[in-house]
């Protein structure tokens, strides 16, 4: 009996899912740049065909994972952003949230990576951001009251974010938790 179109939708949506879980695990192990399609082929249980049916490239899955990683972190941090109006309280919070959502799955951690790794890789495009000149805004005020250092905010902002990829790429690596982690200790990027 032939499926439905429900059915192939259906199908096709769970492969695409398990293509992007494998891929997503492998970028961030070993870095885009040393994963092959063949890789993730393998590891989906796939043939090297079907994986080139639904993605022509990894760039291709790398953007989807990228938008999917955006869609998980952003709500939550323009939520912040928009909320809380004192600086310190701010990159607390920030902190609480990082620190929640890397010891929350494996699978946060990874997408976190990528997110941070996206960010750094973008340096240059950190003060066009939306966001991000909103973070600015509010390392600047709290320069303006004396909480934080008076160095380029946008320099304090980006050492901040790669601290947090450097430390999500350690639990990757180790697969250790830190629910422990003083929330603070990211903090003494900004701190006098």
């Amino acid at each position: 009996m032939p499926r439905t179109p429900e059915e192939n939708k259906k199908i096709k949506l769970e492969r695409k899912k398990s293509i992007l879980k494998a891929s997503l695990r492998l970028f961030a192990l070993y870095g885009v740049e040393n994963v092959a399609m063949d890789s993730i082929a393998d590891r989906v249980g796939c043939s090297h065909g079907l994986l080139y049916h639904y993605y022509a490239n990894k760039t291709e899955i790398l953007m989807d994972l990228q938008s999917e990683s955006k869609n998980l972190f952003q709500g939550n941090f323009r939520s912040l952003i928009e909320s809380e109006n004192d600086p310190y309280k701010f990159l607390q919070k920030f902190n609480h949230l990082f620190i929640s959502s890397i010891n929350e799955s494996e699978e946060k951690q990874y997408y976190l990576f990528l997110f941070l790794n996206e960010v750094v890789k973008n340096r240059r495009t950190i003060g066009k951001d939306k966001y991000f000149k909103a973070v600015n805004q509010k390392i600047i005020d709290g320069q303006n009251k004396g909480l934080f250092k008076t160095d380029n905010s946008l320099s304090l902002i980006f050492i901040y974010i790669s601290t947090l990829l450097g430390y999500t790429y350690y639990l990757i690596k180790t697969k250790e938790k830190h629910e422990s982690l003083d929330e603070n200790v990211f903090l003494n990027v900004f701190m006098k």
